[in-house]
């Protein structure tokens, strides 16, 4: 077993992929959508995850509404982030 620290989460890869926090409205949504829990997604994943577009994602990003992180292989957007996104976007 592995363990890597990224940003403000710990994740836990074992054989069955990454176990991070719990994030129960993201599982939700991703379980609807058919899409894997992952650690990290990109923007055209994001924007397929809550049917909208790249563009209203930068939007987001640019209110200041969702956080993105700027990675080497591009920006990613982390699950705990998305997770509190939901949970924002309820209230």
């Amino acid at each position: 077993m592995v363990i890597a620290l990224v940003s403000r989460m710990t994740l836990t890869f074992g054989s069955d992929g990454p176990k991070g926090p719990k994030c129960p409205l993201l599982d939700a949504l991703l379980a609807e959508k058919g899409m894997p829990r992952k650690a990290s997604y990109t923007k055209q994943e994001v924007a397929k995850l809550f049917g909208c577009s790249e563009r209203t994602i930068q939007e987001w990003v640019r209110e200041g509404k969702m956080k993105v992180h700027k990675l080497p292989g591009g920006p990613r957007f982390f699950a705990v982030d998305l997770e509190e996104f939901l949970a924002n976007s309820t209230n």
